[in-house]
């Protein structure tokens, strides 16, 4: 099990990566479009598209290390001031009510992904095919559903009093 669990830690990790080549291209076609269009005086017709599909590709491909890490949102307030056992309980049912939302949105970003697949869909003006880009939805609540469920066993073994055996969840960041 451990080595699953450094597995999806590094498979995150390596996701985060790709994140960040998302964000970049995607500063780079802001720059290259306001440069086109204000300079040169004719804009490159996909550019927002693409753009606005880099962010979306961005955001999902950076989900599984936020989970990884535990450092996605979460209702503090309530389990801030919680110890021990109680502690563990509490991780337990949030992660099954993620791993539930999950399986619920993968089946249906599956299924959305396939069906613009099938029609071909592209986008308005620039005409790209869009079925790549949401076939980036499921593939990565794919790994945020393996990963709640390597967080729930987790949760389970250190109910039992032992480590948890995600080692980038405690890991504080450095500036």
């Amino acid at each position: 099990m451990h080595f699953l669990i450094r597995s999806l830690e590094r498979l995150a990790l390596g996701m985060n990566r790709l994140a960040a080549v998302a964000a970049v291209l995607m500063s780079l076609f802001v720059f290259l479009g306001v440069v086109m269009r204000y300079f040169v005086g004719a804009p490159f017709a996909f550019s927002d598209e693409f753009i606005g599909l880099l962010f979306a590709t961005m955001a999902f491909l950076a989900m599984p290390l936020g989970l990884v890490t535990r450092r996605h949102i979460i209702l503090d307030i309530v389990t801030r001031g919680l110890q021990g056992p109680l502690r563990h309980f509490v991780d337990i049912g949030a992660t099954v009510i993620l791993a539930t939302f999950c399986v619920w949105f993968l089946a249906l970003s599956y299924d959305f992904a396939d069906y613009s697949r099938l029609l071909d869909a592209r986008s308005d003006i620039g005409s790209m095919l869009l079925w790549p880009w949401m076939g980036m939805l499921p593939l990565c609540t794919v790994v945020m559903v393996l990963v709640s469920l390597g967080q729930l066993f987790d949760s389970l073994r250190q109910l039992t009093g032992r480590p948890s055996l995600f080692s980038l969840a405690g890991e504080e960041e450095v500036l």
